[in-house]
């Protein structure tokens, strides 16, 4: 398997790409295989217009890239080795009437000196011949894109190392939730998919947040890294702040605590990182309340004084 050593991200678990009026269901097949095998899949094509279609097949090279933002496709007259060129689709192009679906019959011939492991590649639908498209070599906006995630079986190795844990950034947090994120790197010969918590606990030990580590189950490809971002920046008032540091009621040093399962014989890998809570909204509060029951005190004993 010839991936390029450019230590890159993918996501994989994408919701069906789909463009103009047809969609490919499913948009991900994970695919296992021996070698000297032949496969025999299927998807299917969905034309959702009130018109009969013809949609145009293609298959093409991709690659991760390291900011999530989804695979890189490698036009195909630049390089469709491997996968690319082990699958046959039973035709060019298919004809679809309105608001209908076809099944799309395709074979994958895996060669019989391979090595075991991932293989990687994306069924394309287009409403326009191949050669007429313009390929730029990121997602091409003319097409439809299914990814196949093929395992040749025998002696594959699911190995992930975790690069960096850390929290969005440094110094003081008002909130217990915010942004996390982690970056691994696969170094074995097949795709993972890491599932976990992120569980944040203060100076005691209570746990006060959690957080799903990879809510998307979004995978990771070998010889390849991706930054996980868990968590969000969202932005809240006063008040929706104190309400938040009302419930938590902590303060002082956290950890957040990463917890990650990996594989079929679920490896684990765990990581922490710390950080100052200071919720000073609801000090705030807590301080002009004691203003407040002050400037009563004080009216109450004047008034008790002059009569």
């Amino acid at each position: 398997m010839k991936f390029r050593l450019l230590i890159s991200s993918i996501v994989i678990a994408l919701i069906p790409i789909s463009v103009g009026a047809a969609s490919i269901v499913p948009s991900v097949m994970e695919i296992s295989g021996s070698r000297g095998q032949v496969l025999h899949e299927t998807f299917t094509v969905i034309n959702t217009r009130e018109m009969e279609q013809t949609y145009y097949l293609g298959v093409l090279k991709f690659e991760p890239q390291e900011n999530g933002e989804g695979p890189k496709f490698i036009p195909f007259k630049e390089d469709h080795s491997g996968l690319a060129q082990w699958i046959q689709l039973s035709s060019a192009e298919v004809i679809i009437p309105a608001n209908t679906k076809g099944e799309i019959p395709f074979d994958i011939s895996i060669p019989s000196d391979v090595l075991s492991g991932g293989y990687y590649a994306a069924l394309t639908v287009s409403q326009s011949p191949s050669d007429l498209v313009a390929d730029n070599g990121a997602m091409v906006e003319a097409k439809t894109a299914a990814l196949i995630l093929l395992t040749v079986q025998g002696q594959t190795t699911e190995k992930l190392s975790l690069l960096e844990f850390g929290k969005d950034s440094a110094g003081l947090y008002s909130g217990i939730d915010g942004k996390y994120d982690f970056r691994v790197q696969n170094q074995g010969n097949v795709h993972v998919a890491p599932a976990g918590t992120i569980q944040v606990k203060d100076i005691f030990g209570r746990i006060v947040a959690k957080l799903d580590a990879n809510p998307s189950s979004g995978r990771v490809l070998p010889n390849s890294t991706r930054i996980y971002v868990v968590g969000s920046e969202e932005t809240k008032n006063y008040y929706q702040s104190a309400k938040d540091q009302m419930r938590v009621l902590a303060f002082g040093p956290m950890t957040a605590e990463l917890l990650l399962k990996y594989g079929q014989s679920e490896q684990t890998i765990t990581s922490s990182v710390s950080f100052w809570y200071l919720p000073w909204q609801i000090m705030s509060l807590d301080v002009l309340l004691i203003l407040v029951i002050l400037f009563i005190y004080s009216l109450v004993r004047r008034s008790k004084r002059n009569k």
